[in-house]
């Protein structure tokens, strides 16, 4: 017991090590930091990312991104890049559904992560969860803004 929570401590400390690294880009309402025991998860807000049923990064996020990757490269763990989307059914001629285009978001999300040959690609990996893990109910349209991000979240436990 004692051991572990020696290690959430330093998740916590490698937590606020990142947020202090993102800290414009926290200002900016782009991301947001937080620590649940031995993860720490950098939310990627849809509002300023993806335009609407759009899997292409808006030029702000890639910025946000280049100072994630950066600040990433200093913290250990294995990354899961995870999209979410809110509960409207999607249906567009690129897009079949919420899952393609949060498993899309992601993958888009990822390729900037890993641009550059900075970081290492068997660290990573993708993962569309669509409408199916929301933050909050769907029930209005600020909430529904909320449920619809990419969450990069650094899982600490298997060192």
């Amino acid at each position: 017991e004692e051991i572990q929570r020696c290690l959430e401590l330093r998740t916590q400390a490698n937590a606020v090590d990142l947020a202090s690294a993102l800290s414009a880009e926290i200002a900016r309402k782009q991301v947001e930091v937080e620590v649940r025991k031995r993860r720490i998860v950098v939310r990627l807000l849809d509002q300023d990312a993806f335009p609407a049923e759009s899997a292409t990064l808006r030029a702000a996020a890639v910025t946000a991104l280049a100072r994630v990757r950066t600040a990433l490269a200093a913290v250990p763990g294995r990354v899961s890049v995870e999209g979410h989307t809110d509960d409207v059914p999607v249906a567009t001629a690129r897009f079949r559904s919420n899952w393609e285009l949060a498993a899309s978001r992601a993958a888009a999300v990822l390729l900037e992560l890993t641009a550059g040959g900075v970081a290492d690609p068997a660290r990573y990996q993708v993962v569309g969860y669509g409408q199916t893990r929301p933050l909050v109910a769907n029930d209005t349209a600020q909430n529904r803004a909320r449920n619809r991000r990419v969450e990069i979240v650094i899982d600490q436990a298997e060192q």
